[in-house]
């Protein structure tokens, strides 16, 4: 994953974002790099993280943005948002303790909400949260059910399912829409995404809107 690059996209998408006049940013933080002594503790606890990832939480410490565009004339409208988590939430959960890790319940009310099936609680228990998804108690997660080998997975209060997306493809589909939520759920759901919520026209709209944001290029890279 070429990190910088990916960052150098972010951070001039945002820019252009802040300019724009029809465009509201109602919060952005991008946190400060995360400390060594985290992947430290990890390692020692016996987590090991896969180099994207560590590339990733070595630049920020997770990753907020909320931004929305309106054109009051013609009622079109269109938003993005990410919610990345802190390194120590991701591991530690709520209480953002790394000490949490083995504690069962460290995500209880968070990914085991409502849940009463003992299966899916325990599977669960291997899930640490990645990005918190906006008004869906849903979530994207690391999956560490093979410690050698996390990969990502979707819950929600009614499904859980495997990302066929590695994290450094996941993580760059987000910046290359600074994280319209229609590209979010076709990587999530995949095959089960219903094309019907697909507005082509609102696509070729946004390309003449954002310059940074090219339908096709997300097609191929993330889709295809």
């Amino acid at each position: 994953m070429d990190l910088q690059l990916l960052f150098n996209r972010f951070n001039e998408n945002l820019n252009f974002l802040r300019g724009h006049k029809n465009v509201r940013i109602n919060y952005v933080e991008i946190a400060q790099p995360a400390d060594q002594w985290v992947f430290d503790k990890l390692e020692s606890m016996g987590v090991y993280l896969p180099d994207p990832i560590i590339e990733f939480y070595s630049a920020c410490n997770g990753l907020t943005l909320n931004w929305d565009y309106s054109e009051k004339e013609e009622g079109f409208s269109f938003y993005g948002w990410m919610n990345i988590v802190p390194i120590e939430q991701m591991f530690g959960g709520l209480t953002g303790d790394l000490d949490d890790y083995d504690n069962p319940e460290k995500n209880f009310g968070l990914l085991y909400d409502d849940f009463t099936d003992d299966e899916q609680v325990e599977r669960r228990r291997n899930l640490c949260l990645f990005e918190n998804i906006e008004g869906d108690n849903a979530f994207v997660c690391l999956d560490y059910s093979i410690p050698s080998d996390p990969s990502l997975t979707y819950v929600s209060d009614f499904d859980n399912h495997s990302v066929s997306m590695p994290f450094e493809k996941y993580l760059g589909l987000l910046i290359d829409t600074m994280g319209m939520e229609v590209y979010r759920q076709m990587a999530i759901l995949e095959e089960n995404f219903d094309q019907n919520l697909f507005d082509y026209e609102a696509a070729k709209k946004l390309q003449e809107i954002f310059p940074w944001f090219n339908f096709d290029e997300v097609q191929e890279n993330y889709f295809d």
